[in-house]
């Protein structure tokens, strides 16, 4: 049965491997930015497009068509817009901009600047197109605190495909059990224990696992505890 680990993670450790949105960037804070624009459909647009990137990158890869994350968000942004009856072509290009200068996690600089003072590689691992993730660390601040970002382009599947991981094994020329993978993505981070890597869940919102048939993860509530977790 699944549980939640209360131990550190094994020795070995020598790479944090960061999901991008809604783990490094907060996307939801980006999107508040346009309240003055959206008004009371700010709530809703946000949750509607967020389930809609999901539902789309899960039928994607169960039907093995895949297709660029930026046009696939772009597709389901105007899904929603459509839905909340907003036609306004400046307004689009204004909720698409926050995914390549998204507003980042208070937590999220301290971090990965410990880890590289403990010689721990620290890298990204993200559906995002390849130049939406460099976009969005330059705006952010943090492109010198991070040694690699892995789109999952290459594979032509979304998270949580196992040929994601693979990639991303392949592309740090790791071990996956050396990899340490980070994501407030529940999903994400149980298909990564089940791969093969270590797995840690970013639970900000302090949600109850739903995953007790996923293999065992560790549990922190902000980035700050992952100091916590690893071996001395």
């Amino acid at each position: 049965m699944s549980i939640i680990s209360k131990v550190p993670l094994a020795d070995g450790v020598s790479v944090c491997l960061f999901g991008a949105y809604g783990t490094l960037f907060d996307i939801s804070a980006a999107l508040s930015r346009l309240g003055g624009d959206l008004g009371d459909k700010t709530g809703p647009l946000t949750s509607l497009w967020r389930n809609r990137q999901s539902e789309q990158a899960r039928k994607a890869n169960q039907m093995a068509e895949y297709e660029n994350f930026w046009y696939l968000i772009g597709r389901g942004l105007d899904e929603v817009m459509a839905e909340l009856k907003l036609d306004n072509p400046v307004l689009r290009a204004k909720l698409l901009d926050c995914f390549l200068d998204p507003e980042l996690y208070p937590d999220v600089k301290g971090v990965l600047t410990a880890l590289s003072e403990r010689n721990v590689k620290t890298a990204i691992l993200s559906n995002g197109a390849p130049f939406m993730l460099t976009s969005a660390v330059t705006n952010s601040g943090i492109q010198d605190l991070l040694k690699q970002l892995i789109s999952v382009d290459p594979a032509r599947h979304y998270l949580p495909h196992p040929s994601v991981y693979q990639l991303a094994v392949d592309e740090l020329n790791s071990q996956a059990g050396r990899i340490c993978f980070l994501s407030a993505d529940s999903g994400d981070v149980a298909a990564a224990s089940d791969f093969g890597l270590q797995a840690v869940w970013i639970n900000r919102l302090g949600r109850q696992w739903e995953l007790p048939s996923a293999p065992p993860v560790h549990e922190i509530s902000t980035l700050a505890e992952l100091s916590a977790l690893l071996p001395a």
